[in-house]
């Protein structure tokens, strides 16, 4: 239900007249940056990818379908910028990660990590509406941690996978953060079953 629910979201989102501004954390192949590319020229994605393997992939793709108008980076998305990491690649991408290895290694690889508030510093996106796509393998709590001051100015839409990887991240100890988020800041919504 992961992807259908996410993709009416952000569908819903992106067939308004305003320009989409997507950040797409765990990119994968691109499903989510190349559809939002695609609805406008105007819309903009940044694409940050830490498995070198898949980035290189996402990378072939951007060059057969020849979007102006998304940006990518090989890099894990943290709390913490410019740390190097073990990154775990698995036989399946899509189960690749820094927080766990609990799947048939393909290798062990070291990336580096960048932060939401790193990535967005320098940008201008008072004339978008900005989505924040997590899908980290379990590093989702880290990465809102790096983008506090992102989404207080933004207030993002969020789309966040949750799994048990997130709840067992040994990284991100959930007792001993304090995040500047509260109610007053944060929608919820509840994904269909």
């Amino acid at each position: 239900a992961y992807e259908i629910v996410s993709r009416d979201w952000s569908s819903d989102v992106c067939s308004s007249d305003l320009k989409v501004f997507l950040l797409d954390c765990g990119s994968n192949y691109g499903f989510y940056s190349f559809y939002v590319a695609s609805l406008s020229l105007n819309n903009q994605v940044l694409a940050l990818e830490a498995s070198p393997k898949t980035f290189n992939a996402f990378k072939a793709n951007l060059e057969l379908n020849n979007f102006g108008n998304i940006d990518y980076r090989n890099f894990a998305i943290d709390e913490i910028s410019g740390r190097f990491v073990t990154f775990y690649e698995s036989l399946n991408d899509w189960e690749s990660s820094v927080t766990h290895n609990n799947f048939k290694n393909n290798k062990k690889v070291i990336v580096e990590t960048t932060t939401i508030d790193k990535e967005l510093l320098s940008k201008n996106l008072i004339n978008f509406v900005v989505i924040i796509k997590l899908d980290v393998e379990g590093n989702e709590f880290n990465a809102i941690q790096g983008g506090l001051n992102t989404i207080l100015k933004y207030e993002p839409l969020i789309i966040i996978e949750l799994s048990k990887h997130n709840l067992s991240n040994k990284i991100y100890n959930l007792d001993r953060k304090s995040t500047r988020l509260n109610s007053s800041h944060v929608k919820r919504s509840r994904m269909p079953s």
